[in-house]
């Protein structure tokens, strides 16, 4: 549930939920709050981060006072964001309360010199993550990374390289 991962809740406020839960936005206290794709947030949801906003503090599911915050928010929209408000699907109020600054990143496909490097970094955090450091780059590998677009951007691409790194892609798999 969106709101309760976001909101966090008190003891015993919701169902199978006998202990309290920190929700990311309160644990975001004194940092940055990412959110991811926040064009598909319900509307209810989208309400109370409004409040949470505005009001520089967020009050969990079943809490009775509000905990202060300090943090930023980062948003992330895919295109298309405008005629979501026209639709009426996503809050005009909280899209200009977002809005303050708005950076512009273009697909992987658009920024070639950023794949190796990348590609790179991602590696190195398989090998971390799995004890693994024995990858070495083939041709079939090194084609697919400058041959493919990338469609699922930075995602992909990192997927694509714990599975290299992992020796678990086929080179008949990235077609």
């Amino acid at each position: 549930h969106a709101e309760i991962g976001l909101l966090g809740h008190a003891a015993d406020a919701v169902p199978n939920g006998r202990f309290a839960r920190t929700g990311r936005i309160e644990a975001s206290n004194r940092g940055t709050l990412f959110l991811d794709d926040i064009d598909g947030m319900p509307l209810a949801v989208q309400s109370r981060l409004l409040r949470v906003i505005e009001e520089r503090e967020v009050q969990p599911l079943g809490e009775q006072r509000p905990t202060p915050l300090d943090l930023r928010v980062i948003a992330s929209v895919k295109p298309g964001l405008e005629a979501l408000i026209e639709q009426g699907v996503f809050r005009r109020d909280l899209y200009f309360r977002l809005n303050v600054v708005r950076l512009s990143l273009p697909p992987l496909r658009e920024r070639r010199a950023d794949i190796a490097p990348l590609f790179a970094a991602f590696v190195q955090e398989a090998a971390t993550q799995t004890g693994r450091a024995d990858f070495r780059i083939t041709d079939a590998v090194r084609r697919h990374l400058i041959e493919h677009d990338w469609p699922g951007n930075v995602r992909e691409l990192r997927n694509f390289a714990f599975s290299a790194a992992l020796g678990l892609c086929e080179p008949k798999m990235w077609a």
